[in-house]
């Protein structure tokens, strides 16, 4: 270090200078110490020491500020008795960062022998010497030989680049070269503007060098630049110009790479946002307080203010602690149980608020004592628990609930062993006590255990089940069980535990199997007694028809009537025997279901319903009419007794109108045809969907079973159906059929 320096020192006795001398400082022993010097600084050996704030370089040792004296019998800080031949001192500190490393000292025989330009220079000269000295003092042991100061402003890590007045490169660093990604061949001789400044920014490097060439300084620029690879990044400059007297030959200027910290600023900028959120939001308070029955506030976070329902920490601070307590007797035995046992944990308190309402505060707290052991204050965090006493207590209910169910009802962990089960479900299952059955896999529980393995994986993986197995009771026999298993989660969405609910449908399934072969025998019956009556039915028609055309001379007119009437009711009990057919039939010829354009359906019954009572173009409204999936010859059915009604009913008196539309509530279709027609008296409109029941209010072709059919329709398919009608003003027919997009089965 010591020769890298005197090489420093022997260039500046070239600039004219009587006396150079280099400083370097030791702030443990309040002083700087004599390095080297060139001209008359020589009469001083090197260890020779000043005391800080001893002459005008103790002085700028001590502060770390500049000093320009350009007479010096007038600067009271001036050691005369050291060089009486000085007229003029300048003298700058050496720093590196925040510390100062020593001091740079220039003296002259001449009064006003110095410049602000010089003092820049020298400014200048000394962070390069600073930057030579520290990373000499990093590498002096590994080398021995060199131009130390070349080397170390060749290699720091900052870029140090010089321009001449053309802006053309004329040093570059390895620092630059790290930096901007272009060696030193690259860019010597090129404009610097044109290497590193983005578009942008043209403007603004112009005016940096035009601050430069009227001999201003510019430190700690904040802006951005690019590199080679076209990539850009924030630096921040600092920049001196060169002169020769007031000519303008150049600058010299640093770059450091300041992007990593920009973003390291930012992350702690939106950090520090964060915290400050979550300070001000959180449910926590913290506080310090007083001893004893009138214990005063000495700290409060903003959260504890806020919890107690106060303004202000300062109106807060000036409350008596057993004023937020409900009954303040609780603060007296608080306090017993803090001066016994120095601490409370999770200590339940009954408070107030400043309004008066209640709230249950959970306190921890610690007893801070003084060297005799005498208790000072109390610090402390509570939290406003009442949500969660009462989000307890409803768990407790709802455990009580689950405890005392009439549905079977138990827990599995993820594997499927069973953690949880209720009264009802050791009940059903014959089971005498919990022992038995927790900890086993809950498929061990069921006749089939793939069956339940299934249920299990679904429930897991789809989040939920429903359906009917069959289980296996403690003695091996066998029921019935309606099960209804779901995923359970904790807030994060993380499956945590599975659970089911069940009920035993053995008595449902025997009177649903004995409803079935009652529903069969019926059905047989309802077709037998049809075949015996079709049979006579017709033998009826047909010889009245035979008797009609052989004897019309002879029967006369009444005759002929009477004939008519007979054929005319013997075809009447056909349809009806048709329709109980079509009643009983209804679910046992299921389709598949499939899509249906509810729509282009609509629209090709009205043309039909058009062409079959000769009615030319009636108005229809189609509203809304979506594309469902169900059962096509079900839904064509319902829609075709309901338009065909309209057309029976219509008022013969007004143009035909109509309206078929649909709206969607929640997870159903809801279609409704509306017409102009005759109406429906109000307390007729139970009747008309009851088998055979028919009002007489015009003479219209049917049995009266159409609107019962298409009730059973609709209800098999897990709908309903209802009418709003006024008389002589029209009704409107509403029935919902369920979404789906596809055929379930829930029996696995």
């Amino acid at each position: 270090m010591q020769k890298l320096i005197q090489k420093v020192v022997n260039l500046i006795p070239a600039l004219g200078y009587y006396q150079v001398g280099i400083w370097t400082s030791e702030p443990d022993k309040k002083r700087v110490i004599f390095e080297t010097g060139g001209g008359e600084a020589l009469r001083f050996s090197r260890g020779y020491s000043q005391r800080f704030k001893e002459g005008i370089i103790g002085w700028v040792a001590y502060t770390g500020k500049p000093i320009l004296a350009n007479d010096v019998s007038k600067e009271p800080r001036y050691l005369g008795k050291l060089y009486p031949e000085t007229k003029s001192e300048i003298s700058v500190p050496i720093r590196f960062g925040a510390r100062i490393l020593g001091v740079l000292d220039i003296q002259s025989t001449e009064l006003n022998a110095f410049t602000r330009e010089d003092l820049s220079v020298l400014q200048i000269l000394a962070g390069q010497i600073a930057v030579a000295m520290e990373n000499a003092r990093l590498y002096e042991e590994a080398r021995s030989k060199g131009d130390y100061l070349e080397s170390l402003v060749r290699n720091v890590t900052d870029a140090i680049v010089s321009v001449d007045s053309q802006r053309r490169v004329v040093e570059w660093n390895k620092g630059a070269e790290k930096i901007f990604g272009y060696t030193k061949e690259e860019v010597l001789g090129k404009d610097i503007d044109a290497i590193i400044v983005p578009k942008d920014k043209q403007k603004e490097a112009a005016s940096i060098t035009g601050r430069a060439m009227t001999s201003l300084e510019i430190i700690d620029f904040e802006t951005v630049r690019q590199r080679k690879n076209g990539t850009l990044m924030s630096v921040l400059i600092s920049a001196s110009p060169i002169l020769k007297g007031k000519k303008f030959l150049g600058a010299v200027a640093i770059y450091k790479d300041i992007t990593e910290r920009k973003r390291a600023l930012e992350a702690l900028r939106e950090s520090e946002e964060k915290y400050k959120t979550l300070t001000s939001n959180i449910n926590v308070g913290v506080y310090r307080n007083t001893v004893g029955p009138k214990g005063k506030f000495i700290e409060a976070n903003p959260a504890i203010v806020k919890m107690f329902g106060y303004k202000s920490r300062e109106e807060f601070l000036a409350l008596n602690v057993a004023n937020l307590y409900q009954n303040p007797a609780d603060r007296k035995k608080f306090n017993e149980k803090m001066l016994k046992f120095g601490y409370v944990r999770d200590e339940e308190l009954q408070l107030k608020k400043k309004d008066e309402t209640p709230f249950i505060g959970s306190v921890s707290a610690v007893a801070a004592k003084d060297e005799k052991g005498k208790v000072m204050y109390y610090d402390g965090i509570i939290e406003d628990i009442t949500e969660r006493k009462r989000a307890e207590e409803a768990l407790r209910i709802k455990d009580s609930a689950m405890a005392s169910s009439i549905s079977a009802i138990a827990i599995t962990d993820l594997e499927g062993n069973l953690t949880y089960v209720n009264n009802s479900f050791l009940k059903l299952w014959g089971y005498d006590s919990v022992e038995e059955v927790l900890g086993k896999l809950a498929v061990k529980f069921w006749q089939v255990e793939e069956k339940a393995s299934e249920v299990l994986e679904a429930s897991h993986y789809k989040g939920s089940w429903v359906g009917e197995l069959v289980a296996m009771r403690k003695d091996d026999s066998l029921f019935d069980v309606h099960l209804q298993a779901s995923r359970v989660t904790d807030k994060a969405g993380k499956p945590i535990c599975m659970m089911a609910s069940f009920i035993d449908i053995t008595e449902r399934k025997r009177i649903e199997k004995e409803i079935k072969r009652k529903s069969q025998e019926l059905e047989s019956f309802v077709y037998t007694v049809s075949h015996d009556l079709k049979s006579p039915l017709i033998s009826i028609k047909g010889f009245s028809e035979l008797l009609k055309a052989s004897s019309r001379d002879k029967l006369g007119k009444k005759g002929l009537h009477q004939l008519e009437r007979i054929v005319s009711n013997a075809d009447e009990v056909n349809r009806l025997i048709g329709d109980l057919l079509k009643l009983s039939r209804v679910g046992k010829a299921v389709q598949q279901p499939r899509e249906i354009d509810t729509l282009s359906l609509a629209k090709e019954i009205v043309e039909e319903l058009n062409l079959q009572f000769k009615i030319d173009h009636p108005t229809v409204k189609y509203l809304n009419l979506p594309v469902i999936y169900a059962d096509w010859l079900h839904f064509r059915q319902i829609l075709q007794n309901l338009l065909s009604n309209a057309y029976k009913f219509r008022n013969e008196t007004k143009e035909l109108e109509l309206a078929v539309g649909c709206t969607e509530v929640d997870n159903t279709y809801q279609f409704y045809v509306k017409d102009n027609g005759i109406g429906i008296e109000q307390q007729h409109l139970e009747d008309i969907f009851h088998i055979f029941r028919r009002l007489e209010d015009k003479p219209v072709e049917g049995t009266g079973a159409g609107l019962a059919i298409v009730k059973k329709i609709v209800e098999t398919n897990g709908g309903r159906i209802w009418a709003k009608s006024v008389r002589g003003k029209g009704s409107t027919f509403y029935f919902t059929f369920p979404k789906r997009k596809k055929p379930t089965s829930a029996r696995v």
